[in-house]
């Protein structure tokens, strides 16, 4: 579900009982006491392609006015436009499974995970340019999971944690104008029977220019707080607290 918090104004997706298309239900709260909840519109879009494994559903973020989802041929980009709704345009990306969305409002920018490769999939919604940003090359290890939600941050800066081959848990930091690693830190080992899904998103603190943390909590890595610095032009991960907890998981749970 996201949330307008200009107009209160919430989207939910959710699935036809016959069909099995995908929807998205935009409601609002009214002043009566007897309706209290007020459906605006409902706009079907789709399904998901069968290539995916069925347990994400497609994503839904909601930016100014557009909402974005995925079905069998692409990103669909929708516009609400108060009491109805119209399709934008269509991203054709066939058989897309769609791990996290996330939009940058300073620069129009949606990134969106492609969990079958882990690519980032960099679209301008203004003049619908598309391009794609490696995280295996930026990482330069293979990466076969993905432990956290992505996290826009300032000056076209997002932050992630994935797993690489070597079953390392990995805090990236990068400039998805410039497609380069800004910095990484790693967290630790990730046990092989850990679930790779991202459970929670990262909490970003900015206090001043010079206190930036990220602060990530998953099971399989634990509870970590590290402090985004500068030194010598160079901008680095530094750790200041790490809480570590494992969560065995057995056949019978």
């Amino acid at each position: 579900m996201s949330l307008n918090q200009e107009n209160n104004r919430w989207y939910l997706i959710a699935q036809h009982n016959t069909t099995l298309s995908q929807a998205i239900i935009a409601a609002e709260t009214t002043g009566s006491i007897v309706s209290r909840l007020r459906i605006v519109w409902i706009y079907e879009y789709g399904t998901q392609s069968n290539l995916c494994n069925g347990r994400e559903g497609p994503l839904l973020s909601a930016a100014r006015e557009w909402l974005f989802v995925v079905n069998t041929t692409g990103i669909l980009i929708v516009a609400d436009n108060g009491d109805s709704v119209s399709t934008e345009y269509l991203i054709r990306h066939p058989g897309l499974c769609v791990d996290d969305m996330a939009f940058a409002e300073s620069d129009s920018t949606l990134l969106v995970v492609d969990k079958s490769i882990y690519n980032i999939i960099v679209l301008n919604v203004s003049t619908q340019v598309v391009s794609n940003i490696s995280l295996t090359n930026i990482c330069q290890e293979e990466i076969i999971g993905q432990l956290s939600r992505m996290t826009i941050i300032q000056n076209h800066r997002m932050i992630i944690v994935v797993v690489t081959s070597l079953h390392k848990a990995v805090l990236l930091l990068i400039d998805y104008n410039s497609r380069n690693l800004v910095a990484r830190f790693d967290l630790g080992d990730v046990r092989e029977f850990a679930t790779f899904e991202p459970l929670t998103q990262l909490s970003y603190t900015k206090t001043d220019d010079q206190q930036l943390f990220v602060t990530i909590s998953h099971q399989a890595v634990g509870l970590i707080t590290v402090r985004l610095g500068k030194f010598e032009k160079k901008i680095y991960f530094h750790l200041l607290s790490i809480v570590l907890y494992s969560i065995l998981v057995t056949s019978n749970q």
